[in-house]
């Protein structure tokens, strides 16, 4: 049984935490742990972090592999999108991305309640895209379209699925 069946259709359809505010859903991603602090950085919407990326590993076998505390590993209030924003940067474009491939895997570590730990999530195909703004760094992870028009991917309380 694929991953995404374990989980309400409803996830793949909408966003998940649409309509609660970014510390709400730093609580429900990090299950229970409260923000500790805030990272002002000019975006499209407002990101939540999910911990530090690790690494991004490519359907052709290409990782992007991050130092730990290189950068965020976020999702966006709005969108349920995955970014990932290298620490320093202050303001992460609208425009200006390259497609850089599909992905097949998401590495990163995070603090969920009181454990740090390494956590991975296997993409199942259609593999989501990654496109990458030159300058920045900034990575964005955009989902496949399902046959049934639902997104490939999606972040939870149980962090990214699908």
């Amino acid at each position: 049984m694929p991953e995404r069946d374990r989980y309400p259709k409803e996830y793949f359809e909408e966003n998940p935490f649409e309509g609660e505010n970014p510390e709400d859903i730093y609580r429900r991603i990090r299950w229970g742990k409260e923000p500790d602090s805030v990272r002002e950085i000019e975006a499209p919407e407002s990101l939540v972090s999910m911990g530090d990326a690790a690494m991004v590993i490519m359907t052709g076998g290409l990782a992007y592999a991050f130092d730990e505390g290189e950068a965020d590993l976020a999702i966006g209030s709005e969108s349920n999108l995955v970014y990932i924003v290298p620490k320093g940067v202050e303001e992460i474009p609208h425009d200006g991305y390259s497609y850089l491939g599909e992905t097949s895997q998401v590495d990163y570590i995070s603090v969920k309640g009181d454990e740090e730990g390494y956590y991975y999530h296997e993409h199942e195909p259609p593999y989501p895209t990654v496109f990458m703004h030159e300058e920045t760094g900034v990575l964005v992870v955009l989902p496949a379209e399902q046959e049934d028009g639902s997104r490939s991917y999606a972040v939870s309380d149980e962090g990214i699925i699908g």
